[in-house]
């Protein structure tokens, strides 16, 4: 990947996700000394939320949060929503991410191909040779 700062200008996007659980109950308790510390839980763990973030060197570009755990679909449906916030710029956008496995799959290689003013890089960057 060769990027000729004199010929495009060019920004860095980092994408992430991260998950949480929206359990409210606590994971230690306290109590006197000698005698055992007891809570009282809910029956139900909560839900999980994702989100997913992009931030360039002019802040936060986009994020979006889903019930339930990332997956292909939501990413295509974020970086469809990336790119049209980065809309009217001439200006050709690397977007690293980490090695999660959906970041390799099909839908994904081929959205990145139909977007010229769009790369994608794994971190870390491959080792030259």
């Amino acid at each position: 990947m060769e990027l000729d700062a004199a010929v495009n200008h060019h920004k860095f996007i980092f994408v992430d996700e991260a998950g949480f659980n929206l359990a409210k109950t606590r994971r230690r308790g306290r109590n006197l000394i000698g005698q055992r510390a007891t809570i009282q839980v809910p029956g139900q763990h909560g839900g999980n939320i994702s989100m997913c973030a992009a931030i360039s060197e002019d802040g936060v570009v986009g994020c979006r949060p889903v019930l339930g755990s990332y997956n292909t679909e939501h990413l295509i449906v974020f970086l469809n929503e990336l790119e049209q916030v980065c809309q009217g710029e001439d200006i050709i956008y690397v977007v690293v991410w980490d090695n999660v496995s959906f970041h390799h799959a099909q839908l994904v290689r081929e959205w990145s191909q139909t977007q010229p003013r769009f790369m994608t890089t794994i971190f870390p960057f491959p080792q030259p040779n």
